[in-house]
């Protein structure tokens, strides 16, 4: 599959549908394959990660956040906890999520990572885990790490981890 990068700021509706377009057109003609997918723009976004630890009986803490969002070429520079963006009700709303992800068939160490808006909407962003694997040895972290990141059907697989629908499949196509 093809790659195109759209970007189209907030309350642009018209450049937006043009810029689709054409994207589309030029996807086709280089691989043909017009094959596109939206992502939703975060502007400024913080990089929130939640630390968690997972047994092989289903329980799940998380361990506290950090912000992550000065980074240099996707490099974390620094990493501040508690973080200073988030007020005690979007803490505990994070909190809970990641254990929600992590609850999808997780067992170690790991960190859940998000996204936060200013509006303090949040995206599930990926997953880093020391040994994922349940007991039948395939872990939810396996599925991504073998995708690209671009990948719709990884960022799907994400998505169906995020809501705790998690699905033993282990193709990526």
């Amino acid at each position: 599959m093809g790659a195109e990068k759209v970007c189209v700021p907030p309350g642009h509706r018209k450049s937006s549908s043009l810029a689709f377009q054409t994207a589309q057109k030029e996807t086709e003609m280089a691989f043909a394959d017009s094959t596109m997918y939206i992502e939703h723009f975060v502007e400024n976004p913080r990089h929130i990660e939640f630390q968690i630890l997972a047994d092989k009986y289903g329980n799940v803490i998380h361990l506290g956040e950090r912000d992550c969002s000065i980074q240099r070429n996707h490099q974390k520079l620094i990493e501040e906890s508690p973080s200073v963006a988030l007020s005690d009700e979007l803490r505990k709303k994070m909190g809970d999520a990641a254990v929600k992800v992590a609850k999808a068939g997780y067992e170690n160490a790991g960190t859940i990572e998000f996204l936060l808006e200013k509006s303090g909407n949040f995206l599930f962003y990926g997953n880093e885990y020391q040994n994922s694997g349940r007991a039948s040895g395939y872990g939810m972290g396996d599925r991504c790490r073998s995708c690209e990141r671009t990948d719709p059907h990884c960022i799907r697989t994400e998505i169906i981890l995020y809501t705790g629908r998690y699905q033993t499949d282990r193709s990526c196509h």
